[in-house]
């Protein structure tokens, strides 16, 4: 396993939902942080992104131009990479690591998301006919890679991430350390929950809870308004569907961890608000949650 991360440009930006859709429907990856970020010099940012690149820059920056008329920003997307195929690529001093199933994901979008070229009957291998190469995606080639961008983009360093790896218990890597040891059966009524732009609200006033009843609007437009920013994983409607269709009110996940509903002193939900709504609409009334 190793962390890599997708870098989605400009010219991709209106696909953002697809594009997370196609890395999420492959099983060899688990998304772990969503994030936007702005900058101000398109070519430096450029640069910087492929500093640690084995391939000479003057040539990167001549086959990323069409950047330059893009957006001022991109999303990125850190995923764990379950089972990398690594091979070398290049000779000499440009020799370098690469893997095969990222860029079999990579020439999957770029297939579907690349502009097209104006003439349509243009074929540039390996993309399909009428696909230009101003690419809408990049990534990591090796781990190396990762933690340069994660600390270029102010993303902390894998370590960061890894940090609760060794407990037999899943906790997301935006809660901060703690004593995570004492497990509470509550009543589900106690339990309180927090919306952005909203504070603390019923549970039934939440977009998770309405989507989970079939009024899927609201919270579809709730995390289009946020994803990236202050929701910074993957919230988007088709994971949440994902998790109604094959919920365990067991809540174990598939690495046998133990998945908890996290709650504060005063029982507000810290994570684990989307398994909550499913709770409250199938009639659960206790819970064993987490407290910090």
């Amino acid at each position: 396993m190793r962390f890599d991360l997708f870098i989605i440009w400009g010219n991709g930006l209106n696909f953002i939902p697809e594009i997370i859709s196609e890395i999420r429907n492959d099983d060899n990856y688990k998304l772990v942080r969503l994030k936007y970020h702005r900058f101000n010099n398109t070519e430096r940012f450029i640069k910087n992104i492929y500093k640690c690149d084995s391939v000479p820059i003057k040539h990167l920056i001549s086959k990323t131009r069409y950047l330059l008329k893009s957006p001022k920003r991109i999303f990125s997307v850190l995923v764990k990479n379950k089972d990398p195929k690594e091979f070398k690529m290049g000779t000499g001093e440009f020799q370098h690591i690469q893997c095969e199933r990222i860029n079999q994901t990579k020439l999957d979008i770029r297939s579907k998301f690349n502009p097209s070229f104006k003439y349509r009957l243009r074929k540039i291998n390996p993309l399909p006919r009428g696909v230009s190469h101003e690419h809408c995606i990049h990534a990591t080639d090796y781990e190396s890679q990762t933690e340069y961008l994660l600390k270029f983009l102010g993303m902390q360093s894998i370590g960061f991430y890894k940090k609760y790896d060794n407990l037999n218990i899943e906790i997301p890597w935006h809660l901060p350390l703690g004593k995570y040891n004492l497990i509470k059966r509550i009543n589900i009524n106690e339990l309180k929950c927090s919306i952005i732009d909203k504070g603390i609200v019923s549970i039934k006033d939440t977009p998770h809870y309405k989507f989970v009843e079939g009024n899927k609007n609201p919270y579809i437009e709730y995390v289009d308004r946020h994803i990236g920013e202050k929701l910074q994983e993957d919230h988007y409607s088709e994971a949440f569907e994902k998790l109604i269709n094959n919920f365990d009110k067991n809540y174990n996940n598939k690495n046998k961890k133990k998945s908890y509903i996290i709650i504060n002193k005063e029982n507000l939900i810290l994570d684990g608000l989307h398994r909550f709504a499913i709770l409250k609409s199938i009639g659960i009334d206790n819970i064993e949650c987490l407290k910090i």
